[in-house]
């Protein structure tokens, strides 16, 4: 269950808050005047995240790398 905290309280209970979402595995939101600013989430967790952001990184540059030869087709057509 995700938990969300003032700016304020987390910043006086930081060492809670980090062991706690280690402890359940779930995420603190820290809000700042009621709008969430950033995520506490387990450093494993967080790896998940960036791979998934990298392979669809990957994913997308191989995209634009077989859609080049197509381009450059209809640029000598024209």
């Amino acid at each position: 269950m995700t938990r969300s905290v003032s700016a304020t309280e987390a910043k006086a209970k930081l060492g809670d808050l980090m062991k706690w979402a280690v402890k359940t595995g779930d995420d603190v939101i820290i809000q700042s005047r009621g709008y969430p600013q950033v995520v506490i989430v387990p450093f494993k967790e967080y790896e998940e995240i960036q791979a998934l952001k990298e392979r669809a990184r990957r994913a997308a540059a191989v995209a634009r790398l077989l859609n080049l030869p197509a381009r450059y087709r209809l640029r000598t057509r024209l």
